[in-house]
């Protein structure tokens, strides 16, 4: 499963984390460089392609950092890893801040174990922010733009409905009604409901709203924000 960021995230960073006190390990707030880890053993190579030597080879769940503000290129985003610099490949990849979704009613703890505190219990289909990971199995979060704590990567969806839209994309309405908001949030004023296979224009977010990734979007009736939930490609 591809795990990958879209670069338009990145400039929403200074607004979502604005205020918020993360978990450690707090160098994912700062981003520039962000964290990374690794899905499967991952060549380091010299360039991004696969035909660049490959300096070294990266073991699975390693943790690495990554240039934002450098293109992708290839499918390749430059990397650090324990003091080499060089290529990484995205297949094999999670780049931080990232998005998933909570499977099952989920606790967000105040450390990376099951005996920590819980801070609250999030919702089944939450939408999170996910800042770093894993430790202990846990995934550093943030909730409805405003709780950030640890969160156990088993209830975890990073290829479900976390997924990221950015401005331009053409997407359809997946689900049998949905409001058209004048904000993001639930308590934004619904200015009409649009209707299964409903073509959309992405204009602007994600912003991450009361447990939804919400996005501007351009439609038939106008411009208005949505639910990504209940979104998916045209």
């Amino acid at each position: 499963m591809r795990y990958r960021m879209a670069f338009a995230a990145i400039a929403l960073l200074g607004v979502m984390f604005a205020g918020v006190v993360a978990p450690q390990p707090a160098s994912a707030l700062s981003c520039g460089p962000c964290p990374a880890t690794t899905t499967d053993r991952l060549n380091l190579r010299e360039g991004p392609s696969l035909a660049d030597d490959v300096l070294r080879v990266i073991p699975d769940g390693a943790e690495l950092e990554w240039d934002p503000f450098q293109e992708e290129t290839n499918g390749f985003v430059a990397v650090s890893y324990d003091g080499t610099d060089g290529w990484a490949h995205t297949d094999y990849l999670i780049l931080y801040p990232t998005f998933a979704t909570t499977t099952d009613r989920l606790n967000l703890r105040d450390d990376a174990s099951l005996s920590a505190e819980v801070i609250l219990v999030m919702p089944a289909q939450a939408n999170v922010t996910v800042l770093s990971g894993p430790t202990n199995g846990f995934y550093a979060v943030q909730f409805d733009q405003r709780e950030t704590g640890w969160a156990h990567g088993d209830y975890l969806d990073f290829g479900g409905d976390g997924a990221v839209f950015t401005p331009g994309d053409e997407v359809v309405v997946a689900t049998d009604a949905l409001n058209l908001r004048a904000g993001p949030g639930l308590a934004e004023d619904v200015l009409t409901v649009l209707y299964t296979d409903d073509l959309l224009v992405v204009l602007d977010g994600p912003e991450s709203v009361d447990g939804y990734l919400w996005y501007e979007v351009d439609t038939y009736a106008g411009t208005g924000w949505v639910a990504g939930t209940y979104l998916t490609y045209a």
